[in-house]
């Protein structure tokens, strides 16, 4: 079979593409055929050609589908010849990925190297490409330059395999990280050196630093300490402070780095006056009550940012979801004083419509919702939101706790509240085994869940047993033993010991147990508490038994009753129940 060639293209991903020597008259296609396709389905040829049958075919035709499927991404050669009226289309495709193996990654771990690779598109089952390999390379260095490991080698080597495939080896050897030989700052003269270095993580070689690591470079915490050291600035008056360059050098090996810091202070600014402007519903004067910096004191970037978020809090507490609070500076260049406006605009008061709780796989959602301080179908409360959140945190029943309010779609004065947790571990599970030598062996086990069975019940058992002691307890609380927060809990236990086992005696006593207790808040912090707790403790004795213990006997019988009953009262204001910010517990 003989063929007209039309084009004729073969080359890499980006070669040009040229017409034959050869022109052709325009032609009706009467049908297309593809060859040479291995993985790719026909479909997608045809989907990339703006060609079909019946249609006319002609030479800027042929050239633009000839860019269409080189676009792809799919394709190592694409030719098109022409058999009378029929477009015959032969193509070579790129060989796919079958695997790749990452040797000597330590700082990373290898599924982070693949999924850093993944990000670049280069992933096993996709088709190879060197460009996407190079950039995945060139990205992978990226993140060891970024943990300062600027003497890393990445060799990347590409393997043919059977069936159109390609294997690729990445062998990495990451190198030392790069120490912080010095530290110099020009420019500063209000701040010497070791105040500025002081405000750095960062820091040169100590006796320490092989134990804290701060002699490493790392850019992002370099970054974390520019901006250290511009607030410092920036709250102690120096309005027009800028960090104008750094520069971070590497010695030949890249084993040491050199850090320098080119700053501009610029002139000490105080503070002027401060007024307010814009459509607020609160009283001028409690706004003021709000501003943290007085006129007259050192600027401080600090205060004005406090004033802002505590002045959109009170808004919040209005009802106001989304306030806007810009404070204006007018600076005074003569006076070297910089007056503020704020220019307030709570915006639309807002109520929530919905409150939807995510994450809680175990716990249920009543449990949840019984801490929310913020009602559905009310107005939106900032004060309550933030207590919610609070509240959740002192149950410890989870590691996250999230609060956002984002819009109803086509309603600017409605927001949904979707409370986001992630669960956490709540119970205890202790065996332990022994031995004494007077109590012989010993076991103790103890099962304590705080999170019974998603219900925020808290349930306890204790299993202890010896030859001198033996002891079975269990113990349950129920913080909503009414929807008001009465709590309710009782505790149950039986003691038997035997002192003579241990040559105290020759006696046994048994003790059967019980204790209620009951709390009730009294506001949002404070809680008083009644416990009653009852015992019965029985005596066995025999001839060989102490003096003191028949003469208890004698007076009070063999069997004893002891009755007790307290009291308490708590506060609790902190805002976690484990890392608290904020407030106090009593």
């Amino acid at each position: 079979m003989k063929f007209k060639p039309m084009y004729a293209l073969v080359a890499a991903a980006f070669a040009s593409i040229s017409l034959a020597a050869q022109a052709f008259n325009p032609i009706t296609v009467q049908d297309i055929r593809v060859e040479g396709l291995q993985r790719t389905d026909p479909g997608t040829v045809f989907n990339y050609l703006t060609v079909k049958v019946g249609d006319k075919f002609d030479e800027a035709q042929a050239s633009e589908a000839i860019r269409a499927l080189f676009a792809t991404g799919f394709f190592d050669d694409v030719r098109i010849e022409v058999d009378k009226n029929v477009i015959v289309i032969t193509v070579e495709e790129r060989p796919t990925v079958a695997q790749i193996n990452v040797n000597g990654a330590k700082l990373l771990e290898k599924d982070q190297v693949k999924a850093a690779f993944k990000g670049q598109n280069l992933a096993e089952g996709r088709i190879f490409q060197q460009e996407v390999l190079d950039a995945a390379v060139n990205e992978l260095k990226q993140q060891y330059y970024a943990r300062g490991r600027y003497s890393v080698d990445v060799k990347a080597t590409v393997t043919k395999l059977d069936r159109n495939r390609v294997g690729v080896q990445v062998d990495i050897s990451e190198g030392d990280v790069a120490k912080i030989k010095s530290i110099n700052f020009v420019g500063n003269k209000v701040y010497s050196q070791d105040d500025l270095i002081s405000q750095m993580s960062l820091t040169t070689p100590t006796w320490m630093t092989w134990y804290t690591k701060t002699d490493q470079y790392s850019k992002p915490k370099f970054g974390a300490d520019l901006e250290a050291i511009k607030s410092l600035y920036l709250d102690n008056g120096y309005l027009n402070f800028a960090i104008e360059s750094t520069q971070v050098a590497l010695s030949e090996d890249k084993a040491d780095v050199f850090l320098t810091i080119n700053l501009r202070e610029g002139d000490l600014y105080h503070t002027g006056d401060i007024s307010f402007a814009g459509n607020f519903d609160l009283p001028e004067a409690e706004l003021k009550a709000l501003v943290a910096a007085e006129p007259g004191e050192v600027f401080s970037r600090d205060s004005i940012n406090k004033t802002t978020a505590a002045i959109s809090d009170r808004l919040g507490k209005e009802g106001h979801a989304f306030p806007n609070v810009n404070a204006v500076p007018t600076i005074d260049e003569a006076k070297k004083t910089v007056a503020f406006t704020f220019f307030v605009d709570p915006g639309k008061k807002t109520s929530v419509r919905r409150i939807n709780i995510y994450g809680n796989n175990l716990t249920k959602d009543e449990v949840l919702r019984r801490e929310v301080r913020q009602m559905e179908s009310a107005e939106y409360n900032l004060a309550d939101i933030k207590r919610t959140k609070e509240r959740l945190q002192q149950l410890d029943f989870f590691s996250e706790v999230n609060i956002d309010t984002p819009v109803v779609p086509e309603s600017s004065d409605l927001v949904d509240m979707n409370i986001n947790v992630v669960e956490k571990k709540t119970g205890n599970l202790n065996f332990g085994v022994g031995y004494g030598q007077g109590e012989g062996a010993l076991f103790q086990a103890s099962i304590s869940q705080a999170n019974f069975l998603g219900t925020g019940k808290r349930f306890s058992a204790e299993v202890n047993t010896s030859q001198a002691s033996k002891v079975l307890a269990f113990g349950m609380n129920n913080p909503y033993a009414t929807s008001d927060g009465v709590s309710f809990g009782w505790t149950a236990y039986l003691r038997d010991t035997d002192p003579g086992v241990m040559d105290l005696g020759q006696y046994q006593t048994q003790s059967k147990g019980v204790g209620f207790n009951f709390g009730m808040p009294t506001t949002e912090y404070n809680s008083i508490g009644l416990g009653i707790n009852a015992e019965i403790m029985d005596f066995k004795v025999s001839e060989l038994s102490p003096d003191y213990v028949l003469d208890y006997i004698e007076e009070y019988g063999k069997s004893a009753a002891i009755y007790s009953l307290n009291a308490n009262w708590a506060t609790d204001s902190r805002d976690s129940a484990v890392f608290p910010t904020k407030g106090f517990f009593v």
